[in-house]
């Protein structure tokens, strides 16, 4: 049995995205906004993702725009102590994810208790927040080093809103990724939260190995899932589970319940 279907309990499960609204020392950070009243939005997003039936949930900054490769240790911290507040109301399996700090991402796992992370561990890149490396070497002796290892972590293979430097494919990156790094999945994304993914790209990165998952991490909604999701082995999905379709709005959990049913009907479950 792979991990994720151990894990999730099916096959090409969904993780539907709770996002923070703006932390301490993001530029749209409301002073007047204490860590109880954040904690009660975060609630209402995580009880309409799983009343609607996701499979997972992933908790994520996203109201840190503009979005940094080195966030303040504040960002981490105050993510903790949300996730503290609301962390008895989340009855599926869940994971975090530090915009964009993979060992930040990694603490904050272990910390929380999450069953997995998801980031950008590995490349070099050109992107709106200027010139973007990591060090996958350090990051797995950090995993180590704090006891992580049963942490599952997601790789983005092409991280949003960035161009890989390296002149490789995105079928050779995935390749010497899954041999250098051994990661848990691979991840892939758009060029912005809520836009939709190539199936030529998926496809790419989906035939180099079997043993490894690969998820669409942008862009799925009701009128693509099902393609996504013959090629892909599951899906992050934010955008479309909000209100309106909007990122930044709530939750609607009829939103939520009209993706999971056709999702349920491809898996062959009852709805």
């Amino acid at each position: 049995m792979n991990w994720m279907l151990s894990l999730f309990g099916v096959e090409k499960p969904i993780i539907g995205m709770a996002h923070f609204k703006p932390l301490p020392g993001d530029p749209k950070y409301v002073v007047s906004t204490d860590v109880r009243g954040a904690a009660q939005l975060l609630l209402r997003d995580i009880e309409a993702l799983q009343k609607g039936g996701v499979d997972g949930i992933m908790l994520s900054n996203e109201g840190s725009q503009p979005w940094m490769t080195n966030p303040a240790q504040v960002t981490a911290i105050a993510m903790a102590a949300l996730i503290g507040q609301v962390r008895h109301a989340i009855h599926v399996p869940f994971g975090v994810h530090v915009i964009w700090d993979p060992m930040a991402t990694i603490d904050l796992a272990v910390a929380t208790g999450s069953d997995f992370a998801w980031e950008v561990f590995t490349g070099v890149y050109a992107s709106d927040f200027g010139l973007w490396n990591t060090n996958v070497g350090e990051t797995a002796r950090h995993q180590r080093r704090v006891n992580a290892k049963s942490v599952r972590l997601l790789f983005e293979v092409i991280p949003e809103a960035a161009v890989y430097l390296g002149k490789r494919s995105i079928k050779d990156q995935a390749r010497s990724t899954i041999f250098n790094a051994r990661p848990d999945a691979l991840c892939v994304a758009g060029l912005k939260p809520g836009e939709a993914v190539s199936l030529d790209g998926v496809a790419a990165v989906k035939e180099i190995s079997a043993e490894v998952p690969v998820l669409v991490s942008t862009g799925v909604k009701t009128s693509n899932v099902i393609a996504q999701l013959s090629i892909a082995d599951g899906a992050i999905v934010g955008s479309a589970l909000k209100k309106d379709g909007n990122l930044w709005n709530p939750v609607d959990v009829d939103r939520v319940g009209e993706l999971m049913a056709i999702v349920k009907n491809l898996r062959g479950e009852s709805i």
